[in-house]
C-alpha cells in the first residue's frame, strides 16, 4: 500500500506574477460546490483533500520562501472557529472542521528547498521522509475537473499491477507548441502504455503533454543523486535515464480537459470561467 505523498510547491509561480509575489500560486483558489452551496478553496487543499480521499495519510510538502501562507492554512486555528461560531456561521464552521479533520488525521510535514533547482530536487530532498518506500508525486498546482481520486487510485493499483519503476500522467492534447514538456508512449490509443521518451522540445504535431503526477519506486532517488551536479535537477531527464537503463515506465493517459496545470493566467481563467 503507497500512502507517502509527496508534494512539490516551493516554485516562485512567474508564469502568474505579479500575484504570486505575495501569495503561493498553490493558494490561489477556486470555485467549488460543497454542501450545495459555492465556496472558494486553494489549490492544494483541493490536492489535499483529493490525496486524503485516495487513501494518503503522510505528505511531504516541499516549500520554499515566501510559502508560510501554507503552513499556516494547513494548521488547525481552535480560535477562528470559536469566532465563526459566535457569527453563527455554522455552515462554515463544518466545512472547515471537515479540512481540519482531515489534516489532524494525517502526517504533514515540510522541507525547505532554498533555491527553484527543479522538480528533481524537490524529490531528493524528501528522500528521509520516503525512506525505502514507493511513494506518490503530485504538485501543487494540478486540478482535476472530476474524479481526481478514482484517477490517483487507478494510478496506484496499476504501478503495482505492471510492477513498475515509474508511472506518469499524460493528457491528450491538440497542438504541443504551448506545453513544454510532451510525452511519447508506444501505443497511445491504450489508458496505459509504456513510455518511449519525454522532450522539451515544441511539437505542433504532439498530442501528449506531460503532467506532473508521478508513482516512483526508490529507484529514482538513486539516478538524482548522480544528477546532483547539474544546476537544476529536472525529473524529465531522471525519467528518461530510466528508460534507457531498461527500467519500467508506464504513462497513465487521461482524456486533456480532465487535468490542467494552473500555471499562466489564461488557463486559470478558463478554469475559473469553467467552474
Amino acid at each position: 500500500m503507497i500512502t507517502k505523498a509527496v508534494i512539490p510547491a516551493a516554485g516562485i509561480g512567474s508564469g502568474l506574477l505579479p500575484i504570486t509575489k505575495e501569495i503561493p500560486k498553490e493558494m490561489l483558489p477556486v470555485f467549488i460546490r460543497e454542501d450545495g452551496k459555492i465556496c472558494l478553496k486553494p489549490i492544494l487543499q483541493l490536492v489535499f483533500e483529493s490525496l486524503y480521499d485516495s487513501g494518503f495519510r503522510e505528505y511531504c510538502i516541499i516549500v520554499g520562501r515566501g510559502k508560510r501562507a501554507i503552513e499556516d492554512y494547513f494548521t488547525p486555528d481552535p480560535k477562528f472557529i470559536e469566532q465563526l461560531s459566535c457569527l453563527q456561521k455554522n455552515e462554515e464552521v463544518k466545512m472547515i472542521e471537515r479540512f481540519y479533520a482531515k489534516v489532524r488525521d494525517s502526517m504533514i510535514v515540510y522541507v525547505n528547498q532554498p533555491k527553484p533547482k527543479g522538480i528533481g530536487d524537490a524529490i531528493l530532498r524528501a528522500k528521509k521522509f520516503v525512506k525505502n518506500d514507493s511513494f506518490l508525486v503530485h504538485a501543487g498546482d494540478i486540478y482535476f475537473r472530476s474524479r481526481a481520486s478514482s484517477i490517483l487510485k487507478s494510478l496506484i493499483k496499476s504501478f503495482k499491477h505492471y510492477n513498475a519503476d515509474a508511472f506518469l500522467v499524460a493528457k491528450t492534447i491538440e497542438g504541443g507548441r504551448r506545453y513544454r514538456h510532451l510525452v511519447s508512449v508506444a501505443d497511445e490509443l491504450k489508458e496505459i502504455s509504456e513510455v518511449n521518451y519525454i522532450t522539451e522540445t515544441r511539437d505542433e504535431q504532439a498530442t501528449l503533454a506531460l503532467v506532473h503526477i508521478y508513482v516512483f519506486s526508490n529507484l529514482i532517488f538513486e539516478i538524482l543523486e548522480e544528477m546532483k551536479g547539474d544546476d537544476v535537477l529536472k525529473i524529465t531527464d531522471a525519467i528518461n535515464i530510466m528508460i534507457e537503463d531498461g527500467k519500467r515506465v508506464y504513462a497513465y493517459i487521461l482524456r486533456g480537459e480532465e487535468v490542467v496545470d494552473i500555471n499562466v493566467p489564461e488557463v486559470y481563467w478558463e478554469v475559473l470561467r469553467l467552474l
